[in-house]
């Protein structure tokens, strides 16, 4: 079967999913959709093609016309090379509205989440294109149970929409990563605890908030330390922030990581917190977490009740609520069976529901499932 994938290989979650797919004895093409400003990845033996980018100058909406038609004639040349068997649209966006507009069947479109909102909410031409994406595509993908909710909401048929979890790998993620040393690398005492954060210093991840929690946890657990993995553009603010709070010898901010040292920071965490305010299903990093036994403290929001199985694998705080988030904290830090048991029963939740090889083998069955339905209809593509 030959699958072409419509995605922006900068993000990781894209490149891991497309590189699950020729183990199944598929062939794989990818036009990424990244920006001109973005790293350009290969994935091993995958060929990918690029649009071209040109800078704007044109009125935006004369801009848009033209670039609309430019795509438009690029991507029918690809199909027509290519002969895929199914398109795969990762995210709805202009790339799902030119694919639905050459006709082309079967396709698919996997909701981010976010995307699903900016388009229907943005203007009346974003909103009219991603109605009829969301019309025209013979399946939809997400990966959170209130996403599904918001799909039958735009009249999406519940036959339509697939619950498919971006997965996590559950022997690169586990706790056997864990370096015992780690917080000494880090400047600190054995022993000393720490709590990590692995989201972008960016406004929808809130950062802020998990930097005003650390006063009062160090007060009640001075041995404690806080790491933030990542960049952003917030960085230059958190910093400060930290300063004014007093805390800044105790707030390591370690960059970007390689996937190796990001497997080891994980799982020689002691607690993991999201200060998300925003996420469509479970946040990939905090499903690595759960893998590698690390209990998590999230935000109250989306699915995340559900996830933690009433609070078995982990703590919930409502948004910006630094004064919950420290309380939560404290509570972990103070009782190391709690942190045990809810480790050990985050670890259990992600090998059965969210496994990456289990998620990926689901998918490529809905694969399958659209080209040999379309095949025996004899529907013609594009």
């Amino acid at each position: 079967m030959k699958i072409l994938f419509i995605a922006q290989l900068a993000s990781i979650h894209s490149r891991r999913w497309i590189l699950s797919f020729p183990a199944f004895g598929n062939e794989v093409h990818v036009l990424d959709t990244s920006g001109e400003n973005e790293e350009k990845h290969s994935l091993e033996d995958i060929p990918i093609f690029r649009t071209e980018y040109r800078k704007r100058t044109l009125p935006v909406v004369i801009d848009y016309f033209f670039r609309f038609r430019r795509f438009k004639k690029y991507l029918a040349e690809m199909i027509e090379k290519i002969k895929p068997d199914v398109i795969h649209v990762q995210s709805l966006n202009i790339y799902s509205y030119v694919v639905s507009r050459l006709n082309f069947h079967p396709f698919l479109i996997t909701i981010w989440g976010s995307d699903l909102l900016y388009y229907l909410k943005r203007n009346l031409r974003t909103k009219l294109m991603a109605k009829r994406s969301l019309r025209t595509a013979d399946t939809i993908t997400c990966d959170a149970f209130h996403i599904v909710e918001e799909l039958k909401k735009h009249k999406v048929r519940p036959e339509r929409i697939k619950v498919v979890f971006f997965g996590t790998d559950t022997e690169k993620y586990h706790p056997s990563k864990r370096d015992p040393r780690l917080a000494e690398k880090l400047g600190y005492p054995a022993g000393t605890r720490l709590v990590i954060s692995l989201r972008a210093m960016e406004s929808v991840y809130n950062i802020e908030t998990y930097v005003k929690a650390a006063p009062e946890v160090l007060k009640a657990y001075p041995n404690t330390a806080f790491v933030i993995v990542g960049g952003g553009s917030e960085k230059e603010m958190i910093q400060s922030l930290a300063v004014q709070l007093g805390v800044e010898k105790r707030i390591v901010f370690a960059g970007r990581l390689s996937d190796e040292d990001m497997q080891c920071y994980i799982a020689s965490a002691d607690i993991y917190v999201s200060t998300s305010l925003s996420d469509a299903g479970l946040a990939a990093s905090t499903a690595e977490a759960m893998s590698c036994c690390v209990p998590v403290v999230i935000t109250r929001f989306g699915d995340n009740a559900i996830w933690l199985d009433n609070e078995q694998a982990g703590l919930l705080f409502a948004m910006r609520d630094h004064a919950m988030l420290s309380a939560q904290l404290k509570r972990l830090l103070g009782d190391d069976v709690l942190r045990k048991h809810m480790g050990a029963r985050g670890r259990t939740i992600i090998d059965v529901k969210n496994n990456h090889s289990v998620e990926m083998a689901k998918m490529n069955g809905i694969y399958q499932s659209l080209a040999a339905g379309f095949k025996k209809a004899g529907t013609r593509k594009g």
